[in-house]
């Protein structure tokens, strides 16, 4: 199944029916991949034979896909209380979690531990570039 996975930190919002905001995301991404060519054949991958993508390819009509992605959330994660303006910390943990292939914990995580790490990371990172004395992170030349 091909499909948008909605992580939703926030407590009180338990959704079972998408959003609107998502519903038109899951049709422009839908359409977009499309019409830019990206579920065409490749050298590695024939999208068109796999059997999840076939329905999302071939009915486009107008300039919109007629077939949008399942939209699916995530149940049993960590979520914030409503109101607690946690919201970045949590969007950055879920982040480091899903980019370390790691499921998302369901207990609570502590917003106030995980503020004064990423603090600390982004403290040592900026000690460290700056001892380089560089102003990029690439070694491309400086624009003037």
């Amino acid at each position: 199944m091909i499909c948008i996975r909605v992580y939703d930190s926030i407590l009180s919002s338990q959704h079972r029916e998408p959003s609107n905001e998502i519903k038109k995301l899951s049709v422009m991404l839908s359409t977009y991949l499309t019409y830019s060519g990206f579920l065409e054949n490749t050298e590695r991958t024939v999208w068109s034979s796999l059997e999840t993508y076939t329905d999302k390819i071939s009915k486009v009509v107008g300039d919109l896909n007629e077939t949008p992605f399942d939209v699916e959330y995530v149940e049993y994660i960590a979520q914030q209380v409503s109101g607690s303006l946690d919201c970045g910390v949590f969007v950055a943990a879920y982040a480091e979690f899903l980019s370390d292939q790691m499921h998302i914990p369901s207990s609570n995580l502590d917003a106030e531990y995980l503020r004064k790490r990423y603090a600390s990371l982004l403290w040592n990172y900026g000690a460290k570039k700056a001892k380089k004395i560089y102003s990029s992170d690439h070694d491309d030349p400086l624009r003037l």
